[in-house]
């Protein structure tokens, strides 16, 4: 009888475990999309909402670019720094705030890559993609040649 009180106990306690593990799974496993998968882009500062996603990606695309040469000139002076391609990645929150941002590529030029995506975000709250509406994450890659 012990013995099978003491099974009792402990598949109590592994079914409970599995619970709550695959509850905190789902928490922290937002799913990201790419833009094309989204039913609305998110609008940067500047553009407005195309009838077409390329339209969009374009607009993004050249507005980002123009923000980050304008933030780069106005903090470095290129003239001193070293030559490369830095690809960035981030992912435009539901919120509309740029998050896990990261860059690869010139090492040496990364540090500057970050410190200026991190002034535009101080500078710039985005329209969110929307899915199904309601707002999502995008991920969105970059690159930037630093001359």
């Amino acid at each position: 009888m012990k013995n099978l009180t003491l099974l009792f106990i402990l598949c109590s306690f592994f079914a409970c475990a599995q619970e709550t593990n695959t509850s905190e799974l789902k928490e922290e496993s937002p799913i990201v999309y790419l833009p094309k998968e989204t039913d609305v882009m998110p609008v940067f500062d500047g553009c407005v909402l195309y009838p077409t996603v390329q339209e969009n990606v374009n607009c993004f695309s050249a507005q980002m670019n123009n923000k980050f040469i304008e933030i780069f000139n106005s903090k470095f002076d290129h003239t001193k720094l070293p030559k490369g391609v830095v690809k960035i990645t981030y992912v435009i929150g539901k919120e509309g705030k740029l998050k896990e941002i990261k860059g690869q590529g010139a090492e040496e030029l990364i540090p500057y890559a970050l410190e200026v995506f991190d002034e535009i975000n101080k500078d710039i709250i985005y329209q969110p993609a929307i899915k199904n509406g309601i707002p999502v994450d995008v991920k969105f890659s970059m690159p930037f040649r630093l001359q």
